[in-house]
């Protein structure tokens, strides 16, 4: 388990990539987020993100005051706490709010994870 500390876009670390992730949906760039997913999902990401018409960001996630939480690394696979209001235009419940760093450990990682990562590559 490592601690919550303020992490740069980039992918040698699941903080980085979760960094990444939200760098890219606040400049509204959803093929870019693509490059943060797991990689056996990357396919099914562009194609998704390319039927987003562009310059249509009203039904692309948002967020508010996001950071990184707690993350815990199991051999390849890694979760990342967020702390943040995320939404998802059209989705029930379309925002999920948290202010917790360790909740999404203690909750096991189901309720409060970022929305569209839930395990990352290492």
């Amino acid at each position: 388990m490592y601690l919550p500390q303020p992490e740069s876009p980039g992918y040698g670390w699941p903080g980085q990539a979760v960094a990444g992730d939200l760098a890219e949906l606040k400049a509204k760039n959803l093929l870019g987020t693509c490059s943060y997913m797991d990689p056996r999902t990357l396919a099914t990401c562009k194609s998704q993100a390319s039927q987003v018409p562009a310059g249509d960001s009203s039904e692309l996630p948002y967020f508010t005051n996001a950071a990184i939480g707690y993350s815990a690394i199991d051999g390849a696979e890694a979760l990342v706490g967020w702390t943040g209001t995320f939404c998802r235009p059209g989705q029930t419940p379309e925002c999920l709010t948290n202010s917790n760093v360790q909740s999404a450990l203690e909750r096991g990682g189901q309720q409060h994870v970022h929305p569209c990562l839930h395990a990352l590559p290492r």
